[in-house]
């Protein structure tokens, strides 16, 4: 069992696509196109900290599991970003695999209280469309 899993202070994630503006390129179906692939990377910024998570066999999971987030009642406001690293939009999105480097999601999200699962559950919303 991975170590972060053994505190229970870690924030968990569960994040899933917002509303389909933008295709994945690499899912064949509208349930494809509406999640999240094998692999992908997203930045979590909390406290001054960021984090990325790695999706692995479906579970969000520190890239480095020594490094993860925890909760902290003084301080409940989480920054999620796709993909993790993104800066700018990028101008050469010629293949599937460059185009999907292009879809830039965010979620920005003060929470209330910290929930009793310990899980941050949220949606990242695409910024930008594809325009063919």
């Amino acid at each position: 069992m991975p170590f972060y899993l053994l505190d229970g202070d870690a924030v968990r994630i569960e994040a899933v696509v917002g509303t389909i503006t933008k295709s994945n390129p690499l899912g064949g179906t509208i349930e494809e196109q509406a999640k999240f692939n094998e692999g992908d990377r997203i930045s979590v910024t909390n406290s001054g900290k960021t984090v990325v998570y790695k999706l692995q066999s479906g579970t969000w999971a520190p890239e480095n599991s020594s490094e993860y987030l925890k909760w902290d009642k003084s301080d409940l406001k989480f920054v999620l970003e796709y993909p993790a690293g993104y800066t700018t939009l990028p101008a050469d999105q010629s293949t599937i695999e460059k185009m999907a480097l292009a879809d830039d999601m965010y979620m920005s999200w003060d929470m209330p209280e910290i929930p009793e699962d310990r899980t941050l559950s949220t949606k990242l919303w695409r910024q930008n469309a594809l325009v063919k």
